[in-house]
């Protein structure tokens, strides 16, 4: 070899990279032509010998016929000694670590030092370059000094990759990783990066055969070339750049998403007062995941609330970290880099001293939970940081140490220690061990987590149906929210204006565009029409907005031509807030110029109470109704098959709206039923609106995507693993998400409903499902609920979250949730098709054989233990 590097890599074991001669004359060969180098250049030397940066500068600068200027210790005291000493020293070329770049490009920001003159080009790498950074060097020092981000681990020679930042055609906050250098190759498969060519490292030295297996053969190219496996994860733009997304062993599952640091840590810099941040996922003790933000910021330092408030405008909930720790300096590596495994440590906090037995015992299970000594009694646990699988969790743990059941709902109408201690020790137990029933004491409901409506057909004798009243309310059942009824009254100066849109959209409002159906509905409708798409998204700045947007439909595998994503628009906005979170000038802008609105969005709990959800989910519907009253626009809601009532209280579910029943138990229904009375009183005042009411909304049948946030796929994916699955229906109606925009889109475009059943497809039974999992190669045993529950440990894991909406009825004593739907009737939708080449494909074992196979491809379940699985055959 020309020379032996040891890095620890991931491993944290120290390992001999053994660089050949050829490797190295490629690499400097190379990157001298990247870069530019000329004789005339003088170069710092910045790394330390050990390191195979120096290599970079040494080997370069040398060859190049340029002058290596040595660095003394002195120069990195501080930033503008070391900005002072390169120009006294009349550098032209920095080869720095990016780590310290960050801080250059932090200073040069504040106007406290400029960078010397005669230095045209700067070289960054070893981390991946903040896209804050970036902007702010651009805007310190603009676009005349060449910036080039790098990439390469040692085993592929230093560097292997390179993008001028400076790139014209690069969007703002862009930060490629680039195109390989001449004699390397690049390959990415299932999102991982995988480098070939001349510049590979001869291997380790005296390595096993599991080190050096990171050299292999890469049998999806042709011939198998050797390859190196970097364990990066890489995304490949339009313009064929390579774009970093994080370390394959950093990703962290929080509730089902996966969690990059990256992304958290870019969102984090946002916020003006933070100057530098690292984001670590925590296993704590007790097997709970949780993610850590560690902050340096700048006076006044951000409170903790205050940086999760920031990042809720920014970021889906499961990647708003639960603990939020301020540091004077965060810790480094020896190559500069942050030092995450100083500060992965898991927090253990000491027990607390303060308030009644009951309240230090629920505080101490909060604090284990989020990873976050600082929670006390008085605290709103939902303000720092707190989900609905946590509170899951935390109702369990207190069940197990009180010796009774806790509902999860508790926590939520009492989110402090003292307010959730305070009603336990007034809450008398009855002699079964169980608390007394309270009549108005229901959880709310699972959406995403509840299992579609379920359709058994079963005739039963109908239950008499209240009439609605002629000022718009109803009559309603017993239970339901005493404001529910109030809310489900459209205000009456809300009637279609004198002014018409055109008959074909030209411009189109949707939101929950960053959905799971919503990206779809996106997608389809840029297909099927030629409007510009406005999408209104959770954030908090129109840059926020669209990087939300673009991941979104990254995430979901429908990346848009860059000309088909110039015609979409995203607006920052939060429909939790009065009038959607928009200046009056922009609502009006949008009731003045869109044509048609598709209202996708909702606030998604599988637990949460009507009152909490209200704002975001029936509020938005009144003030999205009044922007397309303005010219009488069309108004297209999509709504929930849940809304009907079940088969107890109606043997058929009509393609109509539906007064109040009884079977309106839980929160994300009676919001949802909410909206939907105010779209019918719209009708009847002869506004244009339609309702689309879905089951379950499956992954497409192209890709075999699955849905992380689906209760039935989180069931599988708890009891899998263990073998062991629930028995909790006969069967429901399946409908892949493709179809579904499809439908939704045609529909709104061409019919009129005003409500449509997507349903008209084979209902997909669990037993099957059941039968094709262990086809498949998973063993599995069938129990009922309450011996699932017994046979499954009470952990912190998806386990023992998945089916807690069910066992809260079980354990209880409430009844078991009604969810059967009687006969759906679908005429409106098989008329408003007909003649289309739309029909939803039936959901069979080829289908969930490539769920299956996504899942076990994507980590997100096991492969089989008993041999291989038969393969589905290829999507048609």
């Amino acid at each position: 070899p020309a020379y032996v590097i040891h890095t620890s890599g991931s491993t944290g074991r120290p390992k001999g990279v053994e660089i050949g001669h050829g490797a190295l004359a490629h690499f400097v060969a190379g990157a001298t032509r990247r870069y530019g180098l000329r004789r005339e250049d003088r170069v710092l030397q910045f790394a330390p010998l050990h390191f195979d940066a120096s290599v970079e500068e040494l080997f370069l600068t040398l060859c190049a016929g340029a002058t290596l200027v040595i660095r003394t210790e002195e120069m990195t005291q501080s930033v503008p000694r070391f900005l002072a000493d390169c120009a006294r020293l009349d550098i032209s070329v920095l080869d720095l670590p990016t780590a310290y770049w960050h801080e250059l490009a932090c200073t040069l920001s504040t106007g406290t030092a400029v960078l010397p003159a005669g230095v045209r080009a700067v070289v960054i790498g070893g981390e991946p370059a903040l896209p804050e950074r970036a902007e702010r060097w651009r805007k310190a020092v603009g676009t005349s000094v060449a910036l080039f981000n790098t990439y390469g681990p040692t085993e592929a020679t230093v560097v292997a990759t390179v993008a001028d930042l400076h790139d014209p055609a690069l969007a703002p906050g862009d930060v490629p990783i680039g195109l390989p250098l001449p004699g390397t190759r690049a390959a990415v498969v299932a999102g991982e990066l995988y480098l070939l060519g001349d510049n590979l490292a001869l291997g380790y030295r005296g390595a096993g055969p599991a080190e050096d297996a990171r050299f292999a053969s890469l049998a999806a190219l042709p011939g198998g070339p050797r390859a190196y496996r970097t364990g990066d994860l890489v995304h490949v733009g339009e313009d064929g750049r390579l774009r970093f997304r994080g370390r394959a062993d950093d990703e962290f599952k929080i509730s089902g998403h996966r969690v990059h640091p990256a992304e958290v840590e870019n969102a984090l810099l946002t916020h003006p007062r933070v100057v530098a941040a690292a984001v670590v996922g925590q296993t704590l003790p007790d097997g709970s995941r949780s993610l850590v933000a560690h902050l340096v910021a700048g006076p006044p330092a951000p409170s903790a609330a205050e940086v999760r408030a920031h990042l809720r405008t920014r970021l889906p909930t499961a990647m708003i970290p639960s603990a939020v720790e301020l540091h004077d300096h965060l810790p480094r590596t020896g190559s500069g880099k942050i030092d995450r495994q100083a500060l992965r440590t898991p927090v253990h906090p000491e027990a607390p001293t303060a308030g009644s037995p009951l309240e230090r015992t629920i505080v101490g299970i909060w604090q284990r939970s989020l990873g976050n000594a600082a929670v006390t009694a008085a605290d709103d646990v939902f303000d720092l940081g707190a989900h609905s699988l946590q509170a899951i969790q935390v109702a369990n743990r207190i069940g197990i140490e009180l010796d009774r059941d806790i509902r999860v709902a508790w926590l939520f109408q009492y989110p402090t220690p003292a307010e959730l201690a305070r009603f336990l020790d007034d809450r008398p137990l009855t002699p079964a061990g169980l608390p007394a029933p309270l009549l108005d004491d229901r959880p709310t409901t699972p959406t995403a987590g509840l299992p579609a409506p379920l359709l058994d057909g079963r005739p039963t004798a109908p239950a008499s149906l209240p009439a609605p009243l002629p000022d718009g309310r109803s009559t309603a059942p017993a239970g339901l929210p005493a404001s529910l009824l109030d809310d489900a009254v459209l205000d009456p100066d809300v009637r279609p204006g004198t002014r018409r849109g055109p008959a074909v959209p030209r411009r189109i409002l949707l939101t929950g565009a960053t959905g799971f159906v919503g990206a779809h509905l996106l997608a389809e409708l840029l297909t099927a029409t030629a409007a510009e798409i406005v999408c209104a998204v959770r954030a908090g700045t129109t840059g926020e907005a669209e990087r939300r947007l673009d991941r979104a439909l990254e995430h979901h595998d429908l990346a848009l031509p860059q000309t088909v994503r110039r015609r979409v628009t995203a607006v920052p906005c939060d429909l939790a807030r009065p009038g959607l979170g928009l200046r009056p000038d922009v609502l009006g802008e949008l009731a003045d110029t869109c044509d048609a609105f598709f209202h996708n969005a909702a606030t998604v709990s599988i637990l949460r109470e009507y009152g909490t959800l209200r704002a975001a989910n029936t509020e938005s519907t009144r003030q999205l109704l009044r922007l397309a009253a303005a010219r009488a626009v069309p108004l297209h809601y999509v709504s929930t098959l849940s809304v009907a009532p079940p088969a107890s209280h109606r043997p058929e579910v009509p393609e109509a709206f539906l007064p109040p029943h009884a079977g309106l138990r839980y929160g994300y229904q009676q919001s949802k039923w909410a909206s939907e009375r105010l779209l019918e009183q719209a009708a009847e005042r002869g506004l244009p609106v339609s309702v689309h009411r879905l089951g379950r909304v499956v992954g497409p049948p192209g890709t075999g995507y699955v849905n992380a946030h689906d209760f039935l796929w989180s069931v599988l994916r708890a009891g899998i693993p263990a073998g062991i699955v629930p028995e909790l229906f006969e069967d429901e109606i399946w409908t892949p998400v493709d179809y579904v925009a499809k439908a939704v889109v045609h529909l709104g475009l061409h019919a009129t409903g005003p409500v449509f059943h997507h349903a008209a497809v084979p209902r997909t039974r669990l037993s099957d499902l059941y039968d094709w999992v262990e086809e498949y190669g998973y063993p599995l045993r069938r129990l009922p609920l309450p011996e699932r529950r017994d046979a499954l440990p009470r952990t912190a894991g998806a386990a023992a979250t998945t089916l807690a909406f069910f066992d809260s009825h079980t354990t209880s004593g409430s009844d078991a949730p009604d969810l059967r739907l009687g006969h759906v009737h679908t005429d409106n939708v098989r008329t408003g098709l007909r003649g289309s080449d739309i029909s939803c494909p039936p959901v069979g074992r080829d289908l969930v054989f490539r769920y299956l196979d996504r899942c076990v491809a994507t980590a997100d379940l096991p492969a089989p233990a008993r041999g291989e699985p038969r393969p589905a055959p290829p999507a048609k």
